[in-house]
């Protein structure tokens, strides 16, 4: 090995010696050369404090020509390591890897990339810290955007086709036969397989040498000079007149409203023009497009296309070109690729979007003004377009956030911790989470067609007088339906329900508009189907431990509604009629509609009753194992993608054991209700008017069947309310109007309902080696069933000393003729009623059926 002191000029040595070590040469020995060279690289330059973010910014980037993901992500690592050797940055940043992480996050590029390490550090604040980690989480990211990126370039291959073959002339026939179609598609799968190669040359010559070449293939530059060229460049043309007009979109810009992205790189202004067939974007447009992307291609036309200039020139256009548009809407980013612009020889400072497209993405002017004119409205269909349209949301940010809370909320739960990032990966692989409404198209299930019976004629209801805080609020609510194109003033509908605000229950008191579809569903043939019975279902998630509940967001609205049924769902306020485009809760067949919808997307995917139930808007996802569980909801999520169906992220559990759905807890054991509502109503004070009284017997009611000898407790109740009800309508605004007060007896029964509730039980579904027991009973005054499952029969053992646990319960009370039967028509009636409405429990030939009366 070669000594550090002969690898050092001799006067340079003396003179380092001298001055800077005061000693001589003789004195210097190798080691403490070594240590004096260390002890310089150490200290940081000019002994100064070094500003490391400017020096980063200017100093590290990755390198993306780089094909190999690994290798750069690599060579981007090493980069950083060398800018700290060489500008005497160890003492700075030795052992604060926070910095480091941070300075090495915030220089990647492109900004996609940079973007998503940024959202995983906000999920797992550990790759902020942890230089290992952070390489990880760069190099897996990269690996995906590369990825999505030769996806992306070879379908866009796969569809290229000749742009002149694309386009009409100006008579609009196509006179090609089928022979010149069969050469056409071969000429162009020769054009698709060969290599590109940059035949032409810039007009302006080599930025560097002026001559007939590119920058990139200049043989004189070197890399640091073809750099300064093309900025130099770049400075020159942002410069000039037209800088204000189009730019070059730089990595971490933002587009304007109303402007439009050229390959993602050259800006300038559009203009939507319906009276343009075609693309329009003027050559010097062209030209900047070419320099900084050349891979896009000009072609010839087929058939030239005249245009006629403002002031009548005519401009003859021979050459077009294909380019991905990214226009930036006020509602947000519309991208459309492959769109074919025809290129002409003018000094426009705006892109026309021509009828063409704007008719590919569901806007078309002339029929939107001949339906108005017609009094009609016409249904577009957003997904018969051709050309790929994506929608961002412009509350994406948002939606980020809150799936990272609902998977750390996850973890939580008990959701594995090192399967955290594959529940963050199925979570956000899919566009399916809204915060709130927007303006995504209608699902792509099937719109609904309302049918009525024959010789229905149209019914209109009277105006309606509102106060004027609800007026108000119908306005505001009714025009952001309009703005979403959920539903259009129609003043020609010969349909009108009428429309009327209703408070919201609980602390908030908000409003909703409900619409009082009375009189149309009396006039509808309705659907043949009905909802399921849960009492039914919940055995198929009986035993499986990892569950998850998901809502859909606006259910109805998200369903499309068949133009031919649109008018007879108009509905009228103070400030005119309006018809929907989306199915509206109210009409009679929404609820069956949405639920059988959901049910038969469900069941095509195999994962109705496998591993979904479905109510209305409410999905509970279940499962065996972990990984299991991450299929299933990969397999769901794509499902509803797949259809355009959208969830919320409000009353959402991404992960559980004990599921809330639907009012009830359903665990890996056993379903019970809720005991949140179960103490709701245990809070509720004496009932002073019989709507109050009634409410809570409903409510109640509904969970009799895990309410032992309910019948005879709220005997006393029933009967109350019967009584002050005689001869009304029975309603609950009837009701509300009938003031009570409870005698002892009845506050006696209220206390023992309450009671009741208090000790509801856990209902179970037997399996088929279970001994089920049916116990009945009968009185003078009522009956009684009890179903109980034993999971251990022991026959040695009495009965009622068994382990039982309660599947069903039923009571009831005599009145009428049954108050007459003999006892043993008493005592047989329980048995009946139970093998009448249980069967679907007791007739399972696998278990053992006891019966005990």
């Amino acid at each position: 090995m070669i000594p550090a002191l002969d690898t050092i000029h001799r006067r340079l040595l003396k003179t380092f010696c001298a001055l800077e070590l005061k000693i001589s040469v003789s004195e210097m020995t190798n080691e403490r050369l070594v240590n004096a060279i260390a002890q310089i690289l150490s200290s940081t330059m000019n002994d100064q404090v070094p500003n490391v973010h400017n020096i980063m910014s200017q100093h590290l980037s990755m390198d993306l020509k780089q094909k190999d993901v690994k290798a750069r992500i690599l060579n981007y690592f090493d980069r950083f390591d060398e800018l700290i050797e060489e500008y005497g940055l160890s003492i700075a940043l030795d052992g604060n890897d926070k910095l480091k992480c941070r300075l090495l996050t915030d220089n990647l590029r492109p900004a996609s990339l940079k973007e998503q390490v940024q959202l995983y550090q906000d999920l797992d604040p550990t790759v902020k810290i942890n230089l290992p980690r952070l390489f990880d989480v760069i190099k897996a990211e990269a690996l995906k955007n590369q990825q999505c990126f030769d996806l992306y370039h070879s379908s866009k291959d796969r569809t290229t086709t000749k742009p002149g073959a694309k386009m009409n002339s100006s008579t609009n026939k196509k006179t090609q036969s089928g022979d010149r179609s069969q050469s056409s598609r071969d000429h162009r799968s020769n054009e698709q397989s060969a290599p590109q190669k940059r035949a032409d040359s810039p007009a302006q010559g080599c930025l560097h040498c002026k001559g007939q070449h590119w920058l990139n293939d200049c043989p004189t530059a070197s890399d640091e000079q073809k750099k300064l060229a093309l900025r130099a460049f770049m400075d020159k043309r942002r410069g000039g007149e037209s800088s204000a007009m189009k730019r070059i979109l730089h990595i971490e810009e933002e587009l304007e409203t109303k402007h439009v992205a050229f390959n993602g790189v050259v800006v300038m202004p559009y203009h939507p023009d319906n009276g343009t067939k075609y693309n329009i974007i003027p050559r010097h447009i062209v030209q900047e497009i070419l320099e900084v992307a050349p891979t896009a291609k000009i072609s010839q036309l087929e058939n030239p296309i005249d245009g006629k200039a403002v002031g009548g020139a005519i401009i003859r256009c021979r050459e077009s070109i294909q380019l991905d548009l990214e226009l930036l809407t006020p509602a947000g980013k519309v991208r459309i690729r492959n769109v074919t612009c025809i290129i002409t020889e003018t000094e426009e400072d705006e892109f026309l979007l021509g009828r063409m497209t704007l008719t590919a993405m569901g806007i078309d002017v002339e029929e939107q003004l001949a339906a108005l004119a017609n009094k009609e409205v016409v249904d577009f269909d957003p997904f018969e377009s051709a050309i790929p349209i994506d929608f961002d949301p412009p509350d994406k940010r948002q939606i980020f956030t809150r799936l990272c809370e609902l998977v750390n909320e996850a973890i939580d739960n008990g959701f594995p911790v090192e399967k955290k990032r594959a529940l963050f990966d199925v979570v956000t692989r899919y566009d399916i989470w809204r915060l709130s409404i927007g303006n995504d198209p209608p699902s792509k299930i099937e719109p609904f067609e309302i049918r009525f019976k024959e010789g229905t004629v149209p019914i209109r209801c009277k105006p309606r007088t509102y106060a004027p805080a609800e007026r108000d609020w119908m306005k505001g609510f009714n025009e952001s339906l309009v703005a979403l194109g959920w539903v259009y003033r129609n003043e020609a509908s010969r349909w009108a329900s009428p429309a009327r605000p209703v408070k919201k229950p609980g602390k908030s008191r908000g409003l909703r508009q409900a619409v009082d579809f009375r009189r149309p569903n009396a006039m509808i043939v309705p659907l043949a189907g009905s909802m399921p019975s849960l009492s039914t279902r919940f055995h198929h998630a009986k035993n499986k431990t990892h569950k998850q509940t998901v809502d859909f967001l606006k259910s109805f609205w998200q369903m499309a509604l068949a133009q031919v049924s649109q008018e007879s769902q108009s509905y009228m306020t103070e400030d005119g009629i309006f018809t929907p485009t989306r199915l509206q809760q109210g009409s009679v067949d929404s609820s069956i509609h949405f639920q059988q919808s959901v049910e038969k997307i469900m069941r095509r995917a195999d994962l109705l009753y496998n591993h979904v139930l479905a109510w209305v808007d409410d999905l509970l996802i279940y499962a065996d194992t972990i990984d299991e569980f991450l299929v299933v909801l990969d397999r769901v999520y794509g499902t509803l993608a797949e259809y355009g169906l959208f969830l919320g992220l409000d009353k959402i559990c991404l992960y559980t054991t004990n599921a809330k759905w639907c009012g009830r807890v359903i665990t890996p054991t056993g379903v019970m209700y809720d005991p949140e509502k179960i103490q709701s109503l245990v809070e509720i004070p004496e009932p002073r008017t019989a709507a109050e009284l009634q409410q809570f017997l409903c409510a109640s009611g509904w969970m009799r069947n895990s309410l032992v000898d309910f019948a005879r407790v709220a005997a006393p109740l029933h009967e109350r309310l019967q009584m002050e009800l005689i001869g009304t309508k029975r309603t609950k605004r009837v009701a509300a109007r009938i003031t009570i007060t409870l005698s002892d007896v009845e506050r006696d029964s209220f206390a023992q309902v309450k009671q009741l509730l208090t000790n509801s039980a856990t209902l179970v579904t037997p399996d088929d080696n279970d001994e089920l027991i049916l116990m009945t009973d009968a009185s003078d005054q009522g009956w009684s069933i009890i179903l109980t499952v034993v999971t251990n029969w022991d026959p040695s053992i009495n009965i009622t000393e068994q382990h039982h646990q309660l599947v069903h319960c039923m009571s009831g009370t005599f009145k009428g003729a049954s108050q007459h039967w003999s006892v043993s028509e008493k005592e047989a009636f329980p048995i009946i009623k139970a093998a009448t409405d249980l069967d679907y429990l007791l007739i399972d030939f696998a278990c053992t059926l006891t019966i005990g009366t």
